[in-house]
């Protein structure tokens, strides 16, 4: 038999996963799955350098997660670029607040690491997730 201490231990990794989860589909908001994306884009660097949760946040990987596929590597120039303007209007405009948000939770530095970004994704998703079972 199960004691209650493991049986809490089970309820509660339960419900981590399934916060991660709502997370990165989007179910708690832009934001929290942008913080996730970022997590994620920090994790499969090709870099020797930046392997094991040693790369941190800056502005390029922010502006990666929060345009997704409007953003376009240029092989020329060696930069990534946004697409044109004059097709993607809405979808820009709503990266460009999307943007702001994540700036905004993750504070004015950058420099995060992948713990810390993953804590404040999983913070702010306590929040949703508190605010949506009240609202229930």
């Amino acid at each position: 038999m199960q004691t209650e201490t493991q049986n809490a231990d089970l309820r509660g990794r339960l419900i981590r996963q399934r916060r991660e989860r709502l997370a990165r589909n989007g179910s708690l908001g832009p934001t929290i799955k942008a913080l996730h994306d970022v997590a994620t884009l920090m994790e499969l660097s090709t870099l020797t350098i930046y392997r094991r949760g040693q790369m941190r946040t800056d502005y390029q990987l922010i502006m990666r997660a929060c345009y997704g596929p409007l953003m376009r590597r240029n092989h020329k120039t060696g930069r990534y670029e946004i697409k044109p303007l004059r097709t993607h209007r809405a979808e820009r405009s709503a990266a460009n607040l999307l943007m702001d948000e994540v700036v905004k939770a993750l504070g004015s530095e950058y420099g995060h690491s992948i713990a810390e970004v993953r804590t404040i994704a999983d913070r702010m998703a306590v929040e949703a997730m508190a605010v949506r079972n009240d609202a229930t």
